[in-house]
């Protein structure tokens, strides 16, 4: 399935307009479909490299904490997260909570999950496609930046199976 950016995506690259007769969109380029998850988890929310996501990760591990259902929820906080803040946060989750720095496995995962909850960077996005999983997408958007929310309004726009 290719993305194609709608006609009113604003791109952010300053030359755009003078190299726009040599860009060829080709969509998406995503590693082969992941292989079958060793370990489940219902709900996995991750934020990327970590660096901004400190809110999202404290956010779910809140609402793992609130939710009365059994469900099992895998917290990847990105290798970028302070130290001072993954061990907070770790220190600070329920039993059925995993707090994980990194995954490799991570799109094996998401093919096993009822539910990602990201940003909506690149790769993850690519890896949540691959993987078919239902997503909560929470863009990025400090500084101005449109990237992740071009990208999470054009999977809507598709009616991808998202949450």
């Amino acid at each position: 399935m290719a993305i194609r950016p709608s006609p009113s995506s604003k791109i952010r690259f300053p030359l755009a307009a003078d190299i726009t007769d040599k860009v060829i969109y080709t969509g998406l380029v995503a590693a082969p479909p992941p292989a079958q998850p060793t370990e489940r988890f219902d709900v996995i929310v991750s934020a990327g490299g970590g660096a901004v996501g400190n809110a999202l990760i404290r956010a779910a591990r809140e609402a793992a904490k609130a939710i009365d259902k059994p469900l099992s929820w895998a917290l990847i906080t990105g290798p970028n997260l302070p130290q001072s803040d993954f061990d907070a946060i770790s220190a600070d989750a329920p039993a059925h909570v995993s707090v994980f720095r990194f995954r490799p496995d991570f799109a094996s995962l998401l093919a096993g999950a009822r539910l990602s909850v990201s940003q909506a960077g690149y790769n993850t996005v690519c890896d949540i496609l691959r993987a078919g999983c239902h997503a909560l997408l929470i863009p990025f958007t400090a500084g101005g930046e449109t990237e992740q929310t071009v990208r999470a309004e054009r999977l809507k726009s598709l009616d991808w199976p998202m949450s």
